[in-house]
Order: structure tokens, then sequence, then C-alpha cells
């Protein structure tokens, strides 16, 4: 059941949350990646092609989230999932949608997606940007 609130719609956070969390899932085990792991994964990136900032936020809180129970299984599996054709595909186009949609902002995003600075599922303290962090901002748009 989605609850309707402006244009978005709580369903579909939930939904990027938990497909996030299921591709996850089927990295982190000791069996090897089946149709259905692609398939999880497909519908992972699918929902950052929709969302791109959202599915980068998911995509760090969840996909690459630290500890991994197994490790050197979970590095096998993301070289077996990442050689398939077509999740090579979705993530080419969403390199692409992030580059064609956010030309001047994506390193603000990507920094703020990758340090924290957002979370998903609950509010905490804004963490104040210093001006070495502003250097950095800075340095990466010119890099």
């Amino acid at each position: 059941m989605d609850i309707k609130v402006g244009v978005r719609t709580f369903g579909n956070y939930e939904n990027i949350k938990y497909n996030a969390h299921n591709t996850r899932d089927r990295l982190d085990t000791v069996f090897r990646p089946d149709e259905n792991a692609i398939k999880v994964c497909r519908k992972h990136l699918q929902d950052c092609l929709d969302y791109p900032t959202v599915g980068m936020i998911a995509n760090r809180a969840y996909v690459r989230k630290k500890p991994y129970n197994l490790p050197k299984y979970v590095a096998r599996n993301k070289n077996i999932i990442n050689n398939n054709n077509e999740i090579k595909m979705f993530k080419g186009y969403c390199k692409e949608i992030i580059e064609t949609f956010y030309p001047k902002t994506k390193h603000i995003r990507q920094y703020i997606a990758d340090n924290d600075r957002v979370v998903l599922d609950f509010i905490k303290p804004i963490k104040k940007y210093t001006s070495v962090d502003k250097l950095k901002l800075l340095l990466r748009r010119f890099i």
C-alpha cells in the first residue's frame, strides 16, 4: 500500500530500500549468484536509474555496507554479477544518467552520499562542513 505525500510515495522509498537490501543478501552468501540474483541486482539498478540520488544513498547504506559476514565470497559474487552483460549495461546507464542530469552537482551528491551526510531511515545531527571539506569539494570539481 502506497501512502501519497505530494508527488512522491513512501512505497517507492521502501521498495528502493528493500531492493538494495535484497541485493546485499544475494552478494553476502557462500552460494554463487544465479539468474535470480542477477534479476534482484537489476531491480536495484533500475531503482538507481529512476531515482539516482536515493539509489546512491541506498547503495551506500545497504550494498556497500561494511563489515561483510563473508568478505571473500562477497568479492567473488560481485565479480560474477558485474561480468554479466545486462548489469554492465545498467551500470553504464546509471553513470550516464548521473553525468547528464547532474553535470554541476554530481561531485557534491557523490560526496554527500559517500560520507554519511544523508541517512535514509532516521534523522541525525548535521555535520558541519569544515574548510577542508569545502576545499575537497572544490578540488573534486576541477580534477
